[in-house]
C-alpha cells in the first residue's frame, strides 16, 4: 500500500466463483500497482453492513475510492484491462502550451475542464486540482498560464483565476468561489457529463444515481444514420430546452435532471423488460426516476411522450410537477419484497456482521415458518382437506 491516496478495492464473497477466478489476477494487480494505489479487498460475509453501505449488489464489485468519492469499473477483469482503468484514473492535469493541445484533449474527452491563473494563483489551482483527482477527473484538466492563449481558447476574456469547462461545443464558466470545496465539488458534478452522454455500463450507475430524473432517448440504431441522428438532435434540443427553462425559471431547483441516449438493439432487452418499450416502439423517451424505482412513457394526456423538441420538454416539466402517471421497474411483490428484504438484511447484517449469514438466516426462518405453519395446518385440518407434499 501507499502512504496515502486512492484505494481500488474488491468487494467479493469467499463462496463466489468469479470471486475465485478474479483472485490471482487481483494478487497481480496488486503488485503491479505497488508503491502507486492501494489495492485491497472486502469480503462482504465478514463485513455486510460496509458492503451494504456501498451498495453492493453482486460480486465482484470493483471500485476506486478515495475521501467519500468511488467509481465502479465495470470493464474486463485481467490485469491489463484493470491496470489501464485505474493508471487512467491517476492521471495528472496537464499544462496546456497551445491550442492544438487543448483541441486534442477535446477529442479525447467528451467535457474538460481549463483552469486559467498564474504563479501567484497556486492556492486555487492546488484547491480545483485536489476536487478534480478526488473525482477521478485530474486527467480531463487542462492548466492555461497565458491570458491570450485562455481567452483564445474560451472566446471571451476571462477573469483570473477562472475555471471553465468545455462540453458540447459550448464554453461554461465557473461562477462560483474558487476558495470553496463544496462549490468547486458542486460545479464539477454539474458539468462532467456531455449533455447528452451515451448509456453505458460504465456510467449507467452515476447516470441513474446522481440525477432525480433521467431522460432516456431508446434510438434505433440499425437504421440509418440520419434518422439515427435526427432523434439524438431532438433529445438534445430537449435537454438545452430543459438547460434553458432551469436556468431562468428555476435557478435554485435542487432536483437535478440528466439527459442521455441508449442505444436501443444493444440494450433491446433491457430497454423491453424494464420499462415495457418494445422495438416496434421505438424511437421512445423513457422518463426514470430511479430513487422511487419508477418510470414514465407517457404524457399528461396519457399518451406516449412525443419524441419533439417540445414532447419532450413538457413531459419533463409535467413529471417534475407530479402530473405524470408513474410505472414501477417492479411488480408489486418485488416492490414489498425488496423493502422488507433490504431492511431485514441491514438489520441482521448489524447484528451477525455477514451479508450471506444474514440471508441464510432470514431463509431459514421462512422455512422453519412455513414448516410450522403446514404442521399446524396439518393437525387442524387432516380430516376435512388432503395437503399436498411440495418438493
Amino acid at each position: 500500500r501507499t502512504a496515502a491516496g486512492p484505494w481500488f478495492v474488491e468487494f467479493y464473497a469467499p463462496w463466489c466463483p468469479h470471486c475465485q477466478q478474479l483472485a490471482p489476477e487481483w494478487d497481480r494487480l496488486s503488485v503491479a500497482m505497488r508503491g502507486k494505489v492501494n489495492i485491497g479487498k472486502v469480503n462482504c460475509d465478514e463485513a455486510g453492513q460496509l458492503c451494504s453501505q456501498q451498495n453492493v449488489q453482486g460480486f465482484p464489485t470493483l471500485k476506486m475510492m478515495w475521501e467519500g468519492e468511488s467509481s465502479a469499473y465495470k470493464g474486463p477483469r485481467d490485469l491489463d484491462n484493470m491496470q489501464s482503468f485505474v493508471e487512467g484514473m491517476l492521471t495528472q492535469p496537464r499544462v496546456i502550451a497551445d491550442a492544438d493541445q487543448m483541441k486534442q484533449m477535446q477529442k479525447d474527452n467528451d467535457v474538460v475542464f481549463m483552469f486559467h491563473g498564474s504563479a501567484s494563483h497556486q492556492a486555487a489551482l492546488a484547491r480545483v486540482t485536489a476536487n478534480v483527482r478526488k473525482m477521478f477527473m485530474a486527467g480531463r484538466l487542462g492548466i492555461v498560464r497565458e491570458a491570450a492563449l485562455a481567452n483564445e481558447l474560451a472566446g471571451s476574456t476571462l477573469k483570473v483565476p477562472s475555471l471553465t469547462a468545455f462540453k458540447d461545443g459550448q464554453v461554461v464558466v465557473y461562477s462560483g468561489s474558487l476558495g470553496s470545496d463544496d462549490q468547486i465539488r458542486e460545479w464539477l458534478y454539474a458539468e462532467r457529463f456531455p449533455l447528452l452522454p451515451e448509456f453505458t455500463r460504465e456510467n449507467a450507475d452515476s447516470l441513474f444515481y446522481d440525477s432525480d430524473y433521467l431522460i432516456l432517448g431508446i434510438l434505433p440504431t440499425d437504421q440509418s444514420s440520419e434518422a439515427v441522428s435526427t432523434v439524438r438532435n431532438t433529445v438534445r434540443d430537449a435537454a438545452v430546452e430543459y438547460q434553458k427553462w432551469h436556468d431562468t425559471k428555476a435557478p435554485h431547483s435542487s432536483t437535478t435532471v440528466r439527459f442521455a441516449w441508449i442505444d436501443g438493439p444493444k440494450w433491446e432487452s433491457y430497454v423491453d423488460r424494464v420499462f415495457r418499450i418494445p422495438r416496434t416502439a421505438w424511437p421512445a423517451v423513457v422518463i426514470v426516476q430511479s430513487s422511487e424505482d419508477h418510470f414514465f412513457t407517457t404524457d399528461i394526456r396519457g399518451q406516449k411522450i412525443e419524441v419533439s423538441k417540445m414532447g419532450v420538454f413538457l413531459a419533463v416539466r409535467a413529471a417534475l410537477d407530479g402530473k405524470l402517471t408513474a410505472q414501477s421497474t417492479k411488480s408489486i411483490i418485488v416492490r414489498a419484497a425488496k423493502s422488507i428484504g433490504r431492511t431485514a438484511v441491514i438489520v441482521w447484517s448489524f447484528f451477525f456482521g455477514s451479508m450471506f449469514s444474514a440471508l441464510l438466516t432470514i431463509s431459514g426462518l421462512v422455512v422453519l415458518g412455513y414448516y410450522l405453519f403446514v404442521r399446524t395446518t396439518k393437525r387442524s385440518r387432516s380430516n376435512s382437506f388432503n395437503l399436498v407434499k411440495a418438493d
